[in-house]
């Protein structure tokens, strides 16, 4: 019987943690299908960035994640500021050519957003998606 006891603790810490990194994560190659999407394109964007960060996963923070940073046009932000305010606390899903994000905005967002961080399987996903979004037309 106190295996069984002391076993508790260490379950219910093993699905908090299983729990959490799921509902963090991001899960760009599957679309949501609840989701409302929003399509970036290279019109509505000023530049876009790829940066390499770590720490930003809870279960795994030495991980290194690939993440494009979209600075927007002042069309694109007004735009997009839109879209967020109109979204928050909804599933959404941001798409670059074929790449996809699915996110949820927290927060209130009163003012302008200029940027939006997209993040992506891998540097080379990440540099294809920059590449995308600085051709301009």
């Amino acid at each position: 019987m106190k295996i069984f006891v002391k076993s508790i603790p260490v379950a219910a810490l093993a699905l908090f943690l299983a729990l959490f990194s799921t509902a963090c994560s991001r899960m760009n190659d599957q679309p949501d299908v609840g989701a409302t999407p929003f399509s970036i394109s290279a019109s509505n964007v000023d530049h876009a960035t790829v940066t390499l960060v770590t720490g930003q996963n809870a279960v795994n923070p030495d991980r290194v994640d690939a993440v494009v940073e979209v600075h927007f046009s002042p069309a694109g932000t007004i735009k997009f500021s839109e879209f967020v305010q109109s979204h928050t606390n909804q599933p959404v899903q941001i798409l670059i050519g074929p790449y996809a994000d699915n996110v949820m905005f927290r927060g209130n967002f009163s003012n302008l957003v200029h940027r939006f961080d997209f993040h992506c399987a891998s540097s080379n996903e990440a540099q294809s998606v920059a590449d995308l979004l600085n051709k301009k037309p």
